[in-house]
């Protein structure tokens, strides 16, 4: 299914709007059809560019499926996107990852079932809000190759406050994709450099839960990085608020296992990058419940340097429950994008020094906005922003949960200000939004995933050229 969104500036579809509801036409009778050359829900042949055409990867409205949490969306080595995701059958709430690719412009081929994290028995502490137990995953291709880091169950296979779990990667190889996950981290010990445990820490580098919150990016050269959170031992709050970061690092060298942010409950909603130059690059959220490293909560960016150490600075104390859009340029800029839980705002924070200062922007602050970020710099060098406009504030559960005022939205910069962008509006209905990702196709034009939670639907909206 797939139906074409012209999208524009704000200020022209608000004008365009206000054009619809003058007519006897309800935007939100369900019996409204688009309008104009089939052309989506912005008035058919309004002179509006770019334009996108939306399709359904997954879902199609079937029952007792929930697809699309925490996607991830990347350019294959053919040049096409691919997109991995969240399956969920809601009858018995097993969930896997799974896996779609492009086969050409504007084709896609069937989804397959990538990796199946382990069984679920009990709720695990500091799940995400829309309850899936996987706590996000990390997607890239590696020397042609696309796969998939994710938490597991370990030898028990299950997944539980109370089990161990390990970090662990599947692999599609000619054949499919692998049955047998290889384990690349089981145990908090298996660290061998990085920064020391805290003095009289009991915890630190000990335990076997391992895997949450993971992030993953293919580097130059064949590198790839594995960013994870290392819970330790036990789900109880005051050992869980002691977390490590660790980073997972593989290449020509060897593998490296990085004790990066230990003891300060870290990370999550975790982003990884590399430089140019090959070196790596995580941006995460330090969550400090009470007494416990309250004075380190906020957005930090750990950067590698020359020496294989990292150096941690804090970006903002600003809190946000959205996993966080990270990008480092040609130039070596490195910029993420994320929602600012207080205001409701899309905020970008951009550093030239490798994090040791930064720009702070709001590009988006009008109403409950900015939800689900993420980022790329385009062909030009440009800030690109996929995210989510809830609706106004204050106004029915937003931001809590998306309602029929929402769209996918992309801020870009040009010049010296943003343009803001409209990609999805549901077909007219909102509740379209959730985890959005944008790729920059190698010719420049762009990519974003999200999903459509009014249906249980992952989307993909592709930049249509000229």
């Amino acid at each position: 299914m797939k139906t074409t969104i012209r999208i524009a500036s704000l200020a022209l579809a608000w004008s365009l709007a206000s054009i619809a509801c003058s007519t006897e036409d309800d935007p939100r009778d369900p019996d409204r059809r688009d309008v104009g050359n089939g052309s989506g829900t912005d008035m058919g042949d309004a002179p509006m560019e770019p334009e996108f055409e939306r399709t359904v990867l997954d879902g199609l409205g079937a029952m007792d499926v929930n697809v699309g949490n925490f996607a991830v969306a990347r350019i294959a080595p053919s040049g096409l996107a691919a997109v991995a995701y969240v399956h969920q059958d809601t009858t018995n709430l097993r969930e896997t990852i799974h896996y779609v690719e492009q086969t050409g412009p504007g084709t896609w081929g069937a989804p397959e079932e990538a990796a199946f994290p382990g069984n679920v028995i009990e709720q695990q502490t500091g799940m995400d809000f829309r309850g899936s137990r996987i706590l996000q995953f990390g997607f890239d291709f590696v020397n042609g190759q696309p796969q998939i880091a994710h938490v597991g169950g370990g030898p028990s296979m299950l997944i539980s406050s109370g089990f161990p779990t390990d970090l662990m990667r599947s692999v599609r190889g000619p054949g499919g994709w692998s049955e047998d996950p290889q384990a690349l981290v089981a145990d908090s010990n298996e660290t061998t450099e990085g920064m020391p445990c805290p003095e009289g820490n009991q915890v630190c580098d000990f335990g076997d839960i391992v895997g949450s919150y993971v992030a993953a990016r293919a580097g130059p050269g064949g590198t790839f990085a594995v960013a994870y959170r290392d819970q330790h031992q036990e789900a109880e709050a005051e050992v869980s608020a002691r977390a490590d970061l660790e980073v997972y690092i593989e290449g020509p060298g060897g593998v490296r296992k990085v004790l990066v942010d230990p003891a300060r409950n870290a990370p999550f909603r975790t982003n990884v990058a590399f430089t140019p130059d090959g070196r790596v690059v995580v941006a995460y959220r330090i969550q400090a419940p009470p007494e416990v490293f309250r004075e380190a909560a906020g957005i930090w960016v750990a950067v590698e340097g020359d020496d294989g150490s990292f150096a941690l600075h804090e970006v903002s104390e600003d809190v946000t429950v959205h996993r966080i859009g990270l990008d480092v340029s040609d130039s070596g800029r490195i910029a993420l994008a994320y929602w600012e839980q207080g205001r409701s705002d899309l905020v970008v924070a951009t550093s030239d020094d490798d994090g040791e200062t930064w720009t702070v922007e709001r590009p988006d602050e009008r109403d409950d906005t900015g939800l689900f970020p993420d980022l790329a710099f385009d062909d030009l060098g440009r800030e690109v922003v996929s995210y989510t406009y809830c609706g106004r504030a204050g106004g029915g559960d937003c931001p809590g949960d998306l309602g029929p005022d929402s769209q996918v939205r992309l801020a870009r910069r040009e010049g010296g200000d943003w343009a803001i962008y409209t990609v999805d509006d549901g077909q007219g209905f909102g509740n379209v939004g959730t985890d959005t990702n944008v790729v920059v196709y190698p010719d420049g034009h762009l990519g974003v995933t999200f999903r459509d939670s009014r249906n249980a639907d992952l989307v993909f909206a592709e930049e249509v050229t000229p």
